[in-house]
């Protein structure tokens, strides 16, 4: 995609947007930010997108555009490939929806969990932390996704049978808990490690794996 730059690091959020971009088919010229070394809480990065996280998706305008999911959604209207967010508008708003979900359920509380507990040392010089929150934060992403897959229980996919942004949202997180954070969140579920393994062998999880 001429004049667009993604900003990426390590991280689930980062690898939505890459997924997302390999599902489409779409070719975005990356630029890494070694979050390690602070890079993104530094001046020009900071000029480029002010709440310091990543991705961020520079425009051939010089237009920036922070967050995830957002990010995915521009991509959706750009792009040709599969529709990753739904056909109709009733599609656009049960994937929405999910998307939603995921976010308040899993991807919300496992982040605070992540940052609280296992990257404390990490995050206390970077941002507020709660250590005392930590397992409570887990305990409710247990209970998220718990509560995911009795809703989504016989299908192939969280919004039925094809493959949305939601599938892959939930995916990027439980994938960096599997490979970095290794927390046992779902432990006693059955439908969310099938459709984890069957999300884990797709192309784009290969071509977006650090």
């Amino acid at each position: 995609m001429d004049g667009y730059k993604l900003y990426v690091s390590t991280g689930p959020n980062p690898r939505i947007a890459r997924m997302f971009a390999a599902e489409k088919g779409l070719a975005l010229p990356e630029v890494e930010i070694d979050i390690g070394a602070g890079e993104n809480r530094q001046p020009p990065f900071l000029a480029l997108n002010p709440a310091g996280e990543t991705p961020a998706l520079r425009c051939p305008d010089g237009q920036v555009l922070g967050e995830a999911t957002v990010i995915c959604e521009l991509l959706e209207e750009l792009g040709d490939g599969p529709r990753l967010l739904g056909e109709t508008p009733l599609e656009r708003a049960r994937i929405r929806m999910w998307v939603r979900r995921v976010d308040l359920k899993v991807a919300q509380p496992f982040t605070g969990g992540f940052r609280f507990g296992p990257a404390l040392a990490f995050f206390k010089p970077r941002v507020r932390t709660m250590p005392q929150a930590s397992d409570d934060l887990f305990t409710l992403t247990r209970e998220g996704l718990a509560w995911i897959e009795r809703q989504a229980s016989g299908q192939l996919y969280l919004t039925g049978p094809t493959l949305s942004l939601a599938d892959i949202q939930l995916y990027c997180f439980l994938s960096f808990n599997a490979e970095r954070v290794k927390r046992p969140l779902t432990n006693g579920l059955s439908w969310i490690p099938d459709w984890f393994d069957r999300m884990d062998r797709r192309p784009s999880a290969e071509a977006t794996r650090r």
